[in-house]
C-alpha cells in the first residue's frame, strides 16, 4: 500500500463492536438504511482502480438525505433509554444536516427541538429543518461564536444536548448505521476494496466509519480521511497528535464541512481506526468531482452535496498531480445530498467559472477524456 501523509498511532478509548451491534438494533427498526453500492460509468476509464459509492445522500424510505440520520437517531433514543431526555426536551447545533436530521427524528417522537444555527447556513437547510418542525435560532450566531451560543442556550432551558459531532454516541450511531451498512456490502464482493474515503468535518462520521470498519471488515481496509484544502486541520491534528484548530472558518465550496476542529470525544477514536489523511483538496477538484457526480446520481429530483464530491476530488487531484497515493479498488461514502441548484452561492459559481482554465493543459483538460462525465453544456 502507498505510504499516505500524517499516519499515526492507535489511542486509547474506543467504540466497541458491542456499542456498534447494540446501536445496531436500536436503529434498524428507525432508520432506513441505503442499498447497495453504486459506480459511474466511465470513471473506472479515467482512473486506474474501481471507485465504489456508498449512497447516503439518499431521500428515500423517510430519510433526510444525509448520513446524520444515524447519529441524531441513535442519541436522542438513548437519552430515552438512559431516563435522561425523560420530560426534557432537545436543543441541537448544526450546519445543516444535523439539523435536518434531528429535527425529523425528534418531531416523530414527540418532541420540539431547538436547533442553533449561523446565520449563513444555507437557506434550504434551514428551511428544511423547520418543515420538519424545528425552532431555529440564528440570530446573531456566526461561524465562530455558535458553539458558546449552544452552550449558554442548552444551560438556560436545560435541554438535552444533541451535539453535530463531537460525542461517542453521535458517531457510534454512525458506525452503527453507515458504517456497518457499508461494511455488508464490501463484505459481499469478490474483490476487495484497499480504501475507504470519508469527507471530514467534525470528526463524527469518520470515527464511526472506522471502528465500524476495525470491527467488521472481512479483509483489511485503510479508512482515509479527506477535507477541502483551506480546512485541513484534520490532517493536521492527526500529524502532529492532538486537536489543531483552524484560524478561519473554512471558504470552500464544501460548506457542510463549517467546524474549525476535531471533536475531542471523537478525536482518539480517529486516532486508533482511521489509518491517514490524503492531502487537503483544492477547490478545481472538489468542483470537478460534484460536476460527474450530479451528472450520475441526480436524478429524480435528488442532488449532490458539494461536500459530498470532496472524497472523489482527492482521488482526481492524485490522478492529475500523479502522487499515486491510492492504490486498488476505492470506497467513497456519499454523504449528503441536500443541495440545490436554485441556492448556489458566488463563490460556486466563480469556482466554476474558472473551472475549465483551471485544468487546462493537465490530465484532466476538460477538453480530454473527462469530458464524457460532466454534465452536458
Amino acid at each position: 500500500m502507498s505510504k499516505l501523509p500524517y499516519e499515526v498511532s492507535a489511542a486509547p478509548t474506543d467504540i466497541t463492536l458491542g456499542m456498534l451491534d447494540m446501536a445496531r438494533e436500536r436503529l434498524l427498526p428507525l432508520v432506513h438504511q441505503p442499498g447497495s453500492l453504486e459506480s459511474i460509468e466511465g470513471l473506472d476509464e479515467l482512473l486506474p482502480f474501481k471507485v465504489l459509492f456508498h449512497p447516503e445522500f439518499r431521500h428515500t424510505n423517510g430519510r433526510t438525505g444525509s448520513f446524520k440520520d444515524n447519529g441524531a437517531t441513535y442519541k436522542i433514543v438513548s437519552g430515552e433509554d438512559s431516563g435522561d431526555l425523560s420530560g426534557n426536551d432537545i436543543i441541537a447545533i448544526s450546519s445543516g444536516n444535523h439539523a435536518i436530521a434531528v429535527s425529523k427524528a425528534a418531531s416523530g417522537r414527540g418532541y420540539n427541538p431547538l436547533i442553533v444555527m449561523a446565520e449563513t447556513t444555507s437557506p434550504l437547510k434551514v428551511q428544511e429543518a423547520r418543515d420538519f418542525g424545528a425552532q431555529v435560532f440564528t440570530d446573531g450566531v456566526t461561524i465562530f461564536n455558535r458553539i458558546g451560543l449552544f452552550e449558554a442556550l442548552a444551560i438556560q432551558t436545560g435541554r438535552y444536548k444533541v451535539p453535530a459531532f463531537d460525542d461517542v454516541t453521535i458517531a457510534t450511531g454512525h458506525g452503527a448505521g453507515a458504517g456497518l451498512t457499508l461494511v455488508e456490502h464490501l463484505n459481499q464482493r469478490a474483490h476487495p476494496v484497499d480504501t475507504i474515503l470519508v469527507p471530514v468535518g467534525g470528526g463524527g462520521l469518520i470515527a464511526g466509519i472506522g471502528a465500524a470498519v476495525a470491527h467488521r471488515l472481512d479483509r483489511p481496509a485503510r479508512v482515509i480521511g479527506v477535507e477541502p484544502e483551506d480546512a485541513a486541520d484534520g490532517g493536521q491534528s492527526f500529524k502532529a497528535g492532538h486537536i489543531i484548530a483552524l484560524k478561519n472558518p473554512s471558504r470552500s465550496i464544501a460548506d457542510g464541512i463549517q467546524t474549525q476542529k476535531l471533536g475531542e470525544s471523537v478525536f482518539p477514536i480517529i486516532q486508533k481506526y482511521v489509518g491517514g489523511f490524503a492531502p487537503g483538496v483544492p477547490e478545481q477538484y472538489t468542483m470537478l468531482a460534484h460536476q460527474i457526480m450530479t451528472r450520475a446520481f441526480a436524478r429524480d429530483g435528488e442532488q449532490i452535496e458539494p461536500t459530498s464530491a470532496v472524497p472523489l476530488g482527492a482521488l482526481l487531484q492524485d490522478y492529475n498531480e500523479g502522487t499515486d497515493l491510492f492504490e486498488g479498488d476505492v470506497a467513497i461514502i456519499i454523504s449528503g445530498g441536500n443541495w440545490s441548484p436554485e441556492h448556489i452561492d458566488d463563490a460556486y459559481k466563480a469556482q466554476l467559472a474558472s473551472l475549465r482554465d483551471d485544468l487546462t493543459g493537465s490530465r484532466l483538460d476538460l477538453s480530454g477524456p473527462v469530458s464524457k462525465l460532466l454534465p452536458a453544456a
